[in-house]
């Protein structure tokens, strides 16, 4: 009977392997919409919806929206109907699109602290037109790259503009250029962009550390095993006639 014990045994670690493997390919979204047109929110929202999907069809993901103007995160449940889910992210581009840039990098500046508590593979992706930023919030932004960095949280902005024309200069480009993200220009292209950052990531995620040795018994100590064995010896007592 000691076969059915034993496969148990190796089928328990299987599952415990399986399980830390899981865990160990987390990732963490979080949607941050802010200022921009009506046309532009609905593209970039559409483009969240469609890589919120894909990430939960193939890996174990959490995904956060956040608006501008608001400090409140809402999760997104992967159990959501297509048509359900874009219209949760619409409402919350059209609602951020007329906010005022500081309040968008102070919500941006919540989703990135919250971000920072989770584990796995962070990604902060902010949806906007990027509004003219006055010198202090680009000193806000600098904080910004400071907080990400420390905590291995990369940031994506979407900055939608029409095909074939150039975007405007950002202070924003500083977030994506120090974190290892992307800025992206055209919503077809975030999804693509999504999995580059996510790979380069886990490609440079430190190796876990190895287990610690046991440290060598002092010179003239019987050694664990000796001692161990020691302490669970039978006494026998033999007679001889």
């Amino acid at each position: 009977m000691r076969f059915p014990h034993r496969f148990l045994g190796i089928a328990l670690l299987i599952g415990v392997a399986g399980v830390a493997t899981v865990r160990a390919e987390d990732y963490s979204l979080t949607f941050v919409f802010g200022p921009g047109f009506a046309a532009t929110a609905r593209q970039g929202a559409r483009a969240a919806a469609s890589a919120s999907r894909h990430w939960f069809a193939t890996t174990n993901t959490t995904v956060e929206l956040r608006r501008a103007g608001s400090l409140d995160a809402r999760r997104i449940d992967a159990k959501m109907a297509p048509k359900e889910m874009e219209q949760v992210f619409t409402e919350a581009a059209l609602e951020a699109r007329a906010a005022d840039p500081a309040a968008f990098l102070a919500s941006l500046d919540a989703a990135a602290q919250a971000a920072a508590l989770r584990s796995g593979t962070r990604v902060l992706i902010a949806v906007l037109n990027s509004p003219p930023l006055s010198s202090d919030m680009e000193s806000t932004i600098k904080h910004l790259v400071g907080l990400c960095q420390a905590n291995a949280v990369r940031v994506v902005v979407l900055d939608i503009v029409e095909p074939g024309a150039k975007s405007a200069p950002s202070s924003l480009e500083l977030l994506p250029k120090n974190t290892g993200g992307a800025w992206v220009t055209q919503a077809g292209n975030l999804e693509t962009n999504l999995l580059a950052v996510t790979q380069t990531a886990k490609a440079e995620a430190p190796p876990q550390a190895a287990a610690t040795p046991p440290a060598p018994a002092a010179a003239g100590s019987p050694a664990p095993l000796a001692a161990e064995a020691a302490q669970n010896e039978i006494p026998v007592h033999a007679r001889f006639i």
